[in-house]
């Protein structure tokens, strides 16, 4: 009886004994979800997208792909990408924390048109990204900031552009200050760029060369300026010589003087210098505009 009473007992305690026992706790994963957006999706070549991190669940790492684009890669969470050729393109992301990873991919995501450079200057593509799939020669004759681009300067600190006014400022007109040797503008044979002087010299007024250019309100802008001897070449050979321009075969000023009688000019019959054009004479002006943009 005993014995029965005890195998009783005994079942009864096993039968309770996982009750008794601790149980472990649920330990819950929380991996990040991934997800993002683009600045565009479609786009000429040489334009930038942003992209922009849309990731929820507390992401910690950020790894980025992107076909076609330069990175190629990219661990930051909101990277900025170039395209540089035409194409269909995929991105990928992929967010991770100390709970797990997610990976999100869209196939074809990012469409990369090929343009001509006008349209791409028209987009506010900077030139020197323009010129990494575009001969420098492309640039000549497109309208870029208010004129005609003819000369373009780029190194690791700057940028240099010039562009000429569409058409004549005048047909013929003087140089002025005739008589008077005005100190500063014996600028040498290799000098590229303009000159503006707003007014400040008397005898370089309104009904000058001078004049036309610092006077001179066109395409909005306001800032022209009389160009040099060589700039005026330059533009002869990127201009004029590619049929850009409607310059006329003779004549223009430059704001280079020689002497208090002369100043030089440059025909567009053939691009020479004449040093000796007298200040008193009728000659053509073709303004320009610089752009400089430090890197």
């Amino acid at each position: 009886m005993k014995k029965i009473a005890f195998i009783l007992l005994l079942g009864i305690s096993l039968f309770y004994l996982p009750s008794c026992q601790k149980e472990e706790p649920t330990i819950e994963l929380h991996p990040p979800e991934a997800n993002f957006s683009a600045s565009s999706t479609v786009i000429y070549k040489g334009m930038t997208i942003d992209f922009i991190d849309l990731s929820t669940i507390n992401p910690t790492s950020w790894a980025w792909s992107f076909s076609g684009g330069t990175p190629a890669a990219s661990n930051q969470q909101n990277p900025s990408v170039k395209y540089t050729s035409p194409g269909i393109y995929d991105v990928s992301l992929t967010v991770s924390n100390g709970d797990g990873s997610n990976t999100k991919t869209i196939t074809g995501h990012i469409t990369v048109n090929d343009a001509t450079v006008q349209v791409l200057l028209d987009n506010n593509i900077s030139l020197d990204d323009i010129l990494t799939t575009n001969p420098i020669d492309s640039l000549y004759g497109k309208q870029y900031l208010g004129g005609l681009i003819f000369y373009h300067y780029s190194d690791q600190y700057i940028s240099q552009t010039l562009v000429a006014a569409n058409v004549d400022q005048s047909s013929g007109i003087h140089w002025g200050c005739n008589g008077s040797d005005l100190t500063g503008f014996n600028c040498s044979g290799s000098s590229i760029g303009g000159y503006s002087l707003n007014g400040t010299i008397a005898c370089l007024g309104a009904s000058t060369a001078w004049g036309t250019c610092d006077y001179l309100v066109y395409n909005n802008y306001s800032d022209w300026e009389l160009p040099s001897a060589a700039t005026l070449v330059h533009m002869y050979q990127n201009l004029h010589l590619k049929g850009y321009g409607n310059f006329s075969p003779n004549y223009y000023w430059s704001y280079c003087e020689t002497n208090s009688t002369s100043s030089k000019s440059v025909t567009f019959s053939d691009g020479s210098i004449s040093d000796y054009g007298s200040k008193s004479s009728s000659r053509r002006v073709r303004a320009i505009r610089e752009h400089y943009f430090n890197k």
